[in-house]
């Protein structure tokens, strides 16, 4: 793509995908509704289509994702800090809930990131972060493929890691069959609906879209996927997040689509919880 100045182009407003002001309609949804380019972003003429796939130039930038971090991680911080103050002040037989609670109010936290630095900050609609059209036969497709990967890398990961005598079984079944209905019901509703969606929303819509702005596919898919596999304070576990964090990435990047990574994500805390029940 030649070099250009930003008024040449324009921004849709369903989809964020940056196109020629000569376009009527957008070329990635067919919308026909545009915004101006914010001047913060790369202009098309520094990263391409190529380097950003099907996600489009989106208005928010890498410093956007730097702020959006930082909230939530000092968000997490006071959110933690308020579950230890309540669990020294009540009794402790509830402690599994509040634990959960907690965990909902911090996943809340990752959808408020998105709507401070993002939605709210450019007028962008959520659809913009890949909910721009519906789910398709090739989300399933590369949803499936990519969960076949991740588990081949867990199951090599955890195999290693046995010959070398780590214990990374974490909790064992047997203490969540003894927990509550409650408990696994939250707990149900957290890693099938609640993470696959705020996660998902975050680390690869926010996050990973923000970042290819700026550094293009690898260095994006990089970042979104350390920053996933550390948000989930499992240091054992930090290298298959990582990894999965890259796939889910990748597929985001070919589809411009949430969906598809959302359902890979889904697929794998089904199976994560179906073998901690087995």
């Amino acid at each position: 793509m030649t070099d250009s100045t930003p008024g040449d182009f324009k921004l849709c407003h369903r989809c964020c995908r940056v196109a020629p002001q000569e376009f009527r309609f957008c070329p990635r949804c067919g919308g026909n509704s545009w915004d101006d380019v914010p001047h913060q972003i790369a202009r098309p003429s520094d990263v391409g289509y190529k380097e950003v796939g099907q996600l489009g130039i989106t208005p928010w930038t890498a410093g956007d994702v730097a702020k959006g971090l930082l909230f939530f991680v000092a968000q997490a911080i006071v959110i933690s800090a308020l579950f230890i103050m309540v669990i020294l002040l009540l009794d402790e037989d509830n402690l599994e809930v509040y634990a959960l609670l907690v965990t909902f109010l911090v996943e809340g936290m990752l959808v408020v990131s998105v709507w401070l630095f993002a939605v709210s900050k450019y007028r962008i609609r959520w659809s913009a972060l890949g909910f721009w059209r519906r789910p398709n036969v090739r989300d399933v497709v590369l949803a499936v493929g990519v969960l076949l990967v991740g588990i081949a890398v867990q199951a090599g990961y955890f195999a290693v890691m046995d010959l070398l005598g780590v214990d990374i079984s974490g909790a064992s079944s047997s203490t969540f069959l003894e927990e509550s209905g409650t408990v696994l019901v939250l707990l149900g509703i957290l890693a099938l609906l609640v993470a696959p969606l705020t996660e998902e929303l975050f680390f690869r819509g926010f996050v990973f879209g923000g970042l290819a702005n700026r550094f293009g596919f690898r260095w994006a898919a990089l970042g979104s996927g350390a920053a996933f596999s550390i948000a989930h304070i499992e240091p054992i576990k930090l290298l298959p997040l990582f990894v999965l964090g890259v796939l889910f990435a990748w597929i985001y990047y070919k589809t411009g689509s949430l969906w598809a990574p959302m359902l890979a994500h889904f697929l794998n805390n089904a199976i994560a919880l179906v073998v901690l029940f087995v």
